[in-house]
């Protein structure tokens, strides 16, 4: 079935698409169709391929919740309820069965026609992006990344989530940074992302976090570092109130010795402060997120952004 005005009409009206010119919807449109589905008919099936993402454009249709904790249970979607982004922008099977209730109709996009769109529309990149982290929290489907397991979340932040996870061959347990889902289209903050795991993996030291892998999926990447067993030195501040002066020269000596090294090498860390140094059981200093690090012979973090990045209080005037 072709489109029509008033299908054109009603996807101008939903959130995120509402930016998009008359070129550009156009263009998002053009190779579009709308499918006809009957009452019980199956849109789209759990593990099937993915390259499509639908609008419900008229009448309703209901997902099956595949989690164990959810029962069976289901969420029924109305007319203009987007689904089926999170196999398009990511490329993975299918995570839920999506069937019909009475006879509907959905707009049928593709990845080829959205996924240009959403480099350019922050907003529209947002409400997508948005849909994928709070549905795959939901549907429990975000337990393995490439060729490990994620065990449980051990941080937060305002661009990343930090999960424990293990690469099962190897027995090896480690921390998993994953890019917040609505920063995936951001280029600079994406490139900045990409940019620490490339950094931080030329620079051995033991004095400095390392990398051992990256890895994308479910519409985002993923930096896999090594698990440091303790706290940061924020934390054990706040705790401690006070520390010895033999603990101060050892920590300030762990901290000079990897900044000497790092800036040996070409590399600025950007953001040195407290929290950005992990402080193990064992009393060992690691310096940590090397996301607004630069080298000296490339593009600083300000020319690429226009903006003066970093924390205030420990910005060199």
């Amino acid at each position: 079935m072709q489109l029509t005005p008033a299908h054109i009409a009603r996807l101008r009206t939903l959130p995120g698409f509402a930016d998009l010119d008359d070129e550009e919807l156009d263009r998002l449109t053009g190779r579009s169709q709308v499918a006809v589905w009957r009452d019980g008919e199956p849109i789209l099936r759990k593990g099937a391929p993915s390259e499509t993402m639908h609008v419900l454009v008229a009448g309703a249709a209901r997902v099956a919740l595949p989690s164990a904790e959810d029962g069976g249970r289901s969420v029924l979607l109305n007319d203009g309820a987007v689904f089926g982004e999170i196999g398009m922008l990511s490329g993975e099977p299918r995570t839920a069965d999506v069937l019909a209730v009475g006879d509907c109709e959905t707009l049928v996009l593709r990845r080829a026609d959205v996924e240009p769109l959403l480099w350019d529309h922050p907003r529209l990149a947002r409400v997508l992006t948005n849909l994928v982290r709070k549905r795959l929290r939901r549907s429990g489907e975000l337990v393995r990344v490439g060729k490990y397991r994620l065990l449980e979340q051990i941080g937060q932040g305002s661009s990343s989530d930090v999960y424990e996870g293990v690469h099962e061959a190897l027995g090896r347990t480690v921390a998993i940074k994953m890019l917040s889902h609505t920063l995936a289209y951001d280029r600079p903050l994406l490139s900045r992302f990409l940019n620490e795991a490339r950094i931080i993996a030329s620079l051995e030291h033991p004095n400095i976090v390392r990398v051992h892998d990256t890895e994308a999926a479910f519409a985002t990447h993923f930096i896999v570092m090594e698990r440091l067993r303790g706290s940061d030195l924020q934390r054990v501040l706040a705790e401690r109130r006070r520390l010895t002066a033999s603990e101060v020269c050892a920590l300030l000596g762990q901290a000079v010795s990897a900044l000497c090294f790092a800036h040996g090498h070409g590399v600025v860390h950007g953001d040195v402060k407290p929290a950005n140094c992990g402080v193990g059981l064992d009393g060992r200093l690691k310096l940590m997120d090397f996301g607004l690090t630069t080298r000296l012979d490339g593009p600083r973090a300000t020319d690429l952004e226009g903006l003066i990045v970093g924390t205030p209080r420990y910005m060199a005037p």
